[in-house]
């Protein structure tokens, strides 16, 4: 549809046009068309209005930004891998791979309100240091840290920081920060405000910076971060969550309480108003410092708990779909032609056991190739997993799923008899009982079909089920000989070291009785001391080829959250809210909807 300017430049055209006889009338009417058309394409929509903007939250008080030029907007700049960065048009290392670009807003993207359920609701969401895990997503709309996660682990693009410089003895970082940002309360964005988000961090004695001893103003755009330590995984700790950066002006006029239900951030959405359990509500921040973003002018998040529930609103009509459904219930959606599945982060459920025992016939590594030979991962993948999962061959979650990436592994694919020899082979030529000590909450068909799978290669399985709260504990508990304990192991693309390091690394509390391979902790240790993320990628390789090739324990499949999103739902990301092998609310950003 034309703009009424349009209208009113063709009206005077045609008027022209028609003083014009013969076949110069014509050539003038066609060329007022043309023209018309041409100004129709490159006409942008209508944004959210001011008074949109200006709702219920005491952080919309917002005097224009400054204007930011494409020069310097995130999406304009080149992402910079995990040593230091020159400058954010540049890439910062040869010895580094091409850096993922970051998505560039597209023009003439029409918004409207983004509207779909949640199973949880936000709690504490607007000070980061005391944020809810829950809260952290949801302040993600508004709050922003000064980097950002891509899709290549160990790779970061910038954000709130331009640019950032690794000291040469590794002692600070220092984060060059964007220039003319404001805060939706109108206050200003600057290095004064880094430090004063970080320092209450270090006050909250959050374990994730225990390595940041202080921070110096060096000016107004350039904040020094002091470290006792570095490693490879120090710079992702400033990729938002606990680090994203909150108005200071804002805590200090209406104090922590008000703050952590009234999230002011520098992001692309403003929060309005929140009615726990219920919903929450965001509008488009109009002087969001990326220019031309986000498109959508308005965010609204219902909360259903019930599965029954969440999938009658869905096939009812009048959303736009939902977070982190369970695998039944986005099955029953998508059926019904109107939504799309859009996996979100991953789980690596694994069977684990005591190997380190002589005692126990896992210490036996011809038992444990034999419980991955005796499982049919395929099979079991596609008749419980409803299309969203898929067998597992890695012990570090998340470096199969990274783009591009082969860790060098070969599988054990499905040979049951095979897995009836190596019994045999194991001394155990009569078969073994073993016992599986699982949560009520993995329970289901899908154990009782690998059950029987294991008695056809002489491994007899009796199933002990336990309530959550006797798995936690058990979890950090050697576990018996001959006994098998089912879990869903942590980690990614985007965290994988930082979980291979606290879970994986000798003398974890994580999987108690498990041999962690020789070598394994002299790459690891190496790979937290690489300035090189290809570098980090390979070491990690050489982990899990170590961690695989013994077994420390037998990966099964891999799972992931299933969020299910209309078909008018669509995003210059590519996925939805999703990034680097986590959710992200800022990626909403991206997100348009299509009428």
């Amino acid at each position: 549809m034309r703009t009424p300017v349009e209208q009113s430049d063709s009206r005077k055209k045609a008027s022209t046009a028609g003083r014009i006889t013969g076949k110069f009338w014509m050539l003038l009417i066609a060329a007022a068309l043309i023209i018309s058309l041409v100004a129709c394409s490159n006409a942008s929509p209508a944004t959210s209005s001011s008074a949109a903007a200006t709702s219920t939250s005491a952080a919309t008080s917002k005097p224009a930004a400054t204007s930011t030029s494409a020069a310097t907007s995130t999406s304009a700049a080149t992402s910079t891998s995990a040593a230091t960065s020159t400058s954010a048009a540049a890439s910062t290392s040869a010895a580094t791979s091409k850096p993922a670009a970051q998505p560039t807003p597209t023009v003439n993207k029409y918004g409207g309100t983004f509207k779909f359920l949640s199973n949880d609701t936000a709690t504490l969401m607007g000070y980061p240091p005391t944020a809810s895990q829950t809260g952290a997503f949801y302040a993600g709309f508004c709050l922003e840290g000064l980097i950002r996660v891509t899709d290549k682990p160990f790779i970061y693009s910038p954000a709130l920081a331009t640019s950032w410089d690794l000291a040469p003895d590794k002692s600070s970082y220092t984060f060059h920060l964007r220039k003319g940002v404001k805060f939706t309360d109108g206050s200003d964005f600057n290095a004064t405000v880094v430090k004063w988000n970080i320092d209450n961090c270090i006050k909250a004695k959050r374990a994730e910076l225990a390595m940041v001893t202080s921070v110096d103003v060096v000016d107004d755009y350039t904040a020094k971060i002091n470290l006792s330590s570095w490693d490879s995984v120090t710079l992702y700790q400033f990729a938002g969550g606990l680090t994203s950066m909150a108005s200071k002006a804002a805590y200090e006029k209406n104090g922590e309480d008000w703050v952590n239900l009234h999230p002011v951030g520098t992001g692309p959405f403003i929060f309005t108003e929140m009615e726990r359990s219920q919903y929450t509500k965001f509008v488009k921040n109009p002087d969001y410092w990326d220019k031309g973003l986000p498109y959508l002018d308005a965010i609204q998040i219902d909360v259903a708990k019930d599965p029954t529930t969440l999938q009658a609103l869905l096939l009812r009509g009048g959303y736009d779909g939902a977070l982190q459904t369970d695998a039944i219930t986005a099955t029953n959606v998508i059926k019904g032609g109107n939504y799309a599945a859009n996996l979100g982060a991953m789980g690596n459920f694994v069977w684990w056991y005591n190997d380190t025992d002589p005692a126990s016939c896992w210490s036996n590594i011809k038992m444990r190739q034999a419980l991955e030979y005796a499982i049919d991962k395929q099979q079991i993948s596609d008749a419980f997993g409803q299309g969203f999962t898929h067998p597992s061959y890695e012990i570090i979650g998340g470096i199969a799923e990274t783009p591009g990436n082969n860790p060098g592994t070969t599988p054990r694919k499905y040979d049951p008899a095979k897995a009836a020899q190596l019994v045999k082979d194991a001394g155990f030529p009569n078969g073994i009982n073993t016992t599986l000590e699982v949560n009520t909450q993995f329970n289901g068909d899908w154990i009782v079909a690998q059950q029987n799978m294991l008695a056809k290669a002489g491994i007899n399985m009796t199933i002990n089920l336990y309530p959550t709260n006797v798995m936690q504990t058990k979890a950090l508990e050697v576990t018996p000989p001959n006994t098998l304990r089912y879990t869903r192991a942590r980690g990614g693309p985007f965290d994988m070291l930082t979980v291979t390091n606290a879970d994986l690394v000798t003398g974890s509390i994580k999987y108690p009785g498990t041999k962690r391979p020789d070598g394994f902790d002299t790459l690891l240790k190496q790979a937290m001391q690489e300035t090189d993320g290809n570098k980090v990628l390979d070491d990690m390789n050489k982990m899990e080829q170590l961690a695989y090739n013994d077994l420390m324990f037998v990966p099964v499949y891999i799972s992931q959250d299933v969020n299910v999103w209309g078909k008018n739902v669509k995003s210059d990301q590519g996925t939805i809210m999703y990034n680097g092998g986590r959710s992200d609310a800022g990626g909403a950003r991206y997100v348009y909807l299509v009428k």
